[in-house]
């Protein structure tokens, strides 16, 4: 007689984008920040080499998945769009584990739009979503209760990222983050009411933001101070909590993994690629187009 085999162990997956380690390092050791110090220093750490979300989700490597990038360029009407599930060329990890029965929660992550119709998970979907008004959630009822509880919800990017940020001082952008955090906290709560997962997977889009909008706030060798310094402390503390949502749903057994897509630094340069092939002739502004450059070739050169 075989001996019964015990359940594989739930896991989960805490993504943040664009995250250092050498800053997360730094913001554990001077914030309150238990769970993710805590994981730092039982765990093992390592680099992911290519980092990737679409990866990551599906297993393979980018000639097998198809996306190279968050944007795919249609050389027909030379147009670009985001890239979505929809352009994923082999089955995610999701789909695998529903094929096999196992319950799945997912929050956030990019190219889950529009959410996979899985039969034993939820998914809430990044920030792919087209926008505030586009469905968001499987199950669809998931979709009501998420806006019934949490009215202000979004799924796509921040309005202010999407804007441009004009008219906005930076305190308020980063309010707005930290608000977004909240509300993901909030929604992974009514995820884990939907049932015990064996997989939850969250990812945190504001950090990379974050690191974008005030990469001088991160960059000095103290914390920051100020209105702006207590924000940035308020979004950390929320992300350790959402990390102990998650330890605390799927219990002590439970296998943790944080990781992320890139890091971050300061910016010296910006190289405009159209301006330089424009300059050195491989490429020229088309009569009448809307700022598309065409090979010379195509518009009668050699």
């Amino acid at each position: 007689m075989n001996p019964p085999t015990r359940p594989p162990r739930p896991a989960f997956v805490l993504a943040l984008d664009g995250e250092n380690l050498e800053l997360l390092e730094r913001f554990v050791a001077a914030f309150d920040m238990p769970v993710l110090g805590g994981m730092l220093a039982r765990g093992r750490r390592g680099l992911l080499d290519p980092p990737s979300w679409t990866s990551f989700l599906t297993g393979n490597w980018f000639p097998r998945h198809g996306i190279h990038g968050f944007v795919l360029h249609d050389p027909g009407t030379r147009r670009d769009s985001l890239a979505r599930l929809a352009d994923v060329r082999c089955e995610t990890l999701l789909e695998a584990l529903d094929r096999q029965g196992a319950r799945t929660l997912v929050l956030n992550m990019p190219m889950t739009w529009p959410p996979p119709r899985l039969l034993h998970g939820s998914v809430v979907s990044g920030f792919d979503t087209p926008g505030r008004e586009s469905p968001f959630a499987w199950p669809a009822a998931l979709e009501g209760r998420i806006r019934e509880r949490i009215p202000g919800f979004d799924a796509s990017l921040p309005a202010r990222r999407r804007e441009g940020g004009a008219g906005v001082s930076r305190r308020e952008y980063l309010e707005e983050l930290l608000q977004r955090v909240r509300w993901r906290r909030e929604v992974l709560g009514l995820l884990l009411r939907e049932g015990d997962p064996r997989l939850a997977v969250v990812q945190v889009q504001e950090t990379d933001i974050l690191h974008h909008k005030a990469w001088d706030l991160l960059a000095g060798e103290g914390l920051p101070g100020g209105e702006e310094g207590r924000i940035l402390r308020a979004l950390y503390e929320e992300v350790d909590r959402l990390a102990g949502d998650l330890r605390g749903a799927l219990g002590p057994e439970a296998r943790g993994l944080v990781l992320s897509d890139h890091g971050g630094c300061a910016g010296r340069w910006v190289v405009q690629v159209n301006v330089l092939l424009a300059e050195w002739g491989f490429a020229r502004p088309l009569e009448g187009a809307d700022g598309s450059l065409a090979r010379p070739e195509e518009v009668g050169t050699g």
